[in-house]
């Protein structure tokens, strides 16, 4: 491979991901990001009718951490994708610059706490019960990690 060519393959990659840094991508742009060398694995899909959501892991090794970066594509509705990015830098260091899991938890146990007072339900109950026992057990093991000396790091 010669350097132009190298220079011209990183730059395809750079612009087919751009679009997913603003939050949702086109059905053209999945196609530049899988055309620029990226994967996207289908990790969830539900059916409502006409409309259907499917959610998938892009794979963007120049640019984020494996299992950082989802994209829902909405078919037949617009926009027809949205991303969702999480932390891929040490925010110790860098900043956050993505969801961590525990926000990502605490939005959905508000979310589904909201829901359920609208429409009461077990089921409801149960899923709120476990995402908060997720949520606590991610927080031992903060609390843990910095006990220990090395929260921030990728020592264990």
């Amino acid at each position: 491979m010669t350097p132009h060519t190298e220079t011209t393959e990183a730059t395809a990659q750079a612009e087919a991901a751009a679009p997913v840094a603003r939050g949702y991508v086109s059905a053209e742009e999945t196609a530049a990001l899988l055309a620029a060398g990226l994967t996207a694995d289908v990790v969830h899909t539900q059916s409502f009718g006409k409309f259907s959501l499917t959610v998938r892991h892009v794979s963007d090794p120049e640019n984020h951490k494996d299992g950082t970066l989802y994209c829902a594509e909405l078919d037949g509705h617009e926009p027809d994708e949205i991303s969702l990015t999480f932390q891929h830098q040490n925010p110790f260091e860098d900043g956050p610059n993505g969801w961590t899991n525990e926000a990502l938890l605490a939005v959905l146990i508000h979310r589904l706490g909201t829901l359920d007072k609208e429409l009461p339900s077990a089921e409801n109950q149960t899923a709120l019960h476990h995402l908060r026992h997720a949520n606590m057990a991610l927080q031992a093991r903060s609390i843990d990690r910095a006990a220990r000396g090395v929260e921030g790091t990728q020592d264990e």
